[in-house]
């Protein structure tokens, strides 16, 4: 069913002075231009914050009463609602999306409408819990004692991740006692600041780098881990452009893999992770190593040593045991370091 939610707050709107009209407007961004701050606004009319936040709150008080709120009843009440189908507590956001009975552009004035409501109450947001709106206490007590134990039980896990499957397990059962009161699992985790989910749908604390993705080489460690093997740097960039839903350009995806270590260059245009046990060098290094760690080699068995590390062509290893200076072998065709 849809109401004609703009109508009826445009409406109820006229009843307002000039100025409280038009600091609502501006606030909510009911002009379609978008919310401006009290500041902006408070520029616009050169007087202080402090001054556009009284008259925004005695404005949002006017249409809670009297011939406004009669006119506002019918949609604050399906407001109410709605709010109660998202599982009594959520945020601004997801409750717009929710609200069958209002356009998309008309999310802004839903935004208004629930500051008018007496049915609805607003948390304060912290370090860890986004703010959130709920119906009653006891659905604000369950957010929170959730919440809060969820983030503990995380934190205890360090660098561990959850897949989506054990974090709603997770949520499940330390929410168990306040289940007839809590939001939908994922409509509650949306609200946590500390907890969040990656690309891949994994759960971990929000600073962990597989989570926070912190620019380009943050989605390069992921989509490298997932794969669990070497990629070439193409392919990287297309699984990037998979889990952002935007384009990721090859030629930045490659000089983020050139330029930082842990990247580790294995064959042509193959990266890996070090943490996968590659080691950083050309062919020539990893021969030098095996040499080191093994004492002379025959050509069969650097061959099979370099290709535990190396995704080249067996002429590459070849080649490079040729170069003058570089090796030498022993009395038994044995490869061995140049003095």
């Amino acid at each position: 069913m849809k109401i004609q939610v703009k109508k009826l707050v445009d409406k109820a709107l006229e009843s307002l002075t000039d100025q409280q009209r038009r600091v609502l407007v501006l606030r909510y961004g009911l002009d379609g231009k978008g919310k401006r701050t009290l500041q902006e606004i408070a520029d616009e009319y050169s007087l202080t914050r402090e001054r556009i936040r009284q008259v925004q709150n005695t404005a949002i008080a006017a249409l809670g009463k009297d011939e406004c709120a009669g006119l506002l009843a019918s949609t604050i009440t399906h407001l109410e609602d709605a709010l109660r189908k998202c599982g009594g507590a959520t945020s601004a956001d997801i409750l717009c999306a929710s609200c069958e009975f209002a356009t998309k552009a008309e999310q802004n004035y839903i935004h208004l409408l629930l500051m008018v409501g007496n049915s609805f109450s607003l948390s304060r947001a912290t370090d860890a819990v986004d703010q959130y709106w709920y119906v009653d206490e006891q659905h604000k007590r369950a957010i929170d004692a959730t919440l809060d134990r969820v983030h503990q039980d995380v934190e205890g896990r360090g660098e561990a991740l959850l897949s989506d499957e054990d974090m709603r397990n997770l949520f499940e059962n330390l929410g168990a006692e306040h289940k007839d009161h809590l939001p939908t699992y994922g409509d509650a985790m949306l609200l946590s600041l500390k907890v969040k989910r990656n690309p891949l749908g994994e759960w971990g604390l929000a600073t962990h780098p597989e989570v926070a993705l912190n620019g380009l080489a943050g989605y390069i460690r992921l989509v490298l881990r997932d794969s669990g093997e070497p990629l070439h740097f193409n392919r990287i960039a297309d699984r990037i452009t998979e889990l952002r839903g935007k384009s990721c350009h090859r030629g930045s995806c490659h000089n983020e893999l050139v330029r930082r270590d842990e990247f580790i260059l294995v064959g042509r245009g193959l990266y890996a992770l070090d943490s996968m046990g590659y080691r950083p060098g050309t062919i020539a290094d990893i021969i030098a190593a095996g040499i080191k760690e093994r004492g002379p080699m025959t050509q069969k068995e650097i061959i099979e040593y370099v290709s535990r590390e190396r995704h080249v062509k067996t002429q590459s290893i070849v080649l490079t045991l040729g170069k003058k200076g570089m090796f030498t072998r022993d009395d038994r065709s044995r490869y061995c370091l140049a003095m």
